[in-house]
């Protein structure tokens, strides 16, 4: 087997499919950036409307 035209093949086809789906990678990523910060949000609020009475 030709380890060196194997890897450099393998590299080519890494970078085109990184290529192909690179908008959806980071979509995704942003998504989930977006969706922790919201429920990170949401739960600080509702911590803070837990008051216990007096």
């Amino acid at each position: 087997m030709d380890r060196a035209n194997y890897s450099k093949a393998y590299q080519l086809l890494r970078k085109e499919v990184l290529r192909e789906h690179f908008s959806t990678i980071m979509t995704g990523i942003v998504l989930a950036i977006v969706a922790l910060l919201l429920v990170r949000r949401y739960l600080k609020s509702k911590a803070r409307k837990k008051v216990v009475p007096v």
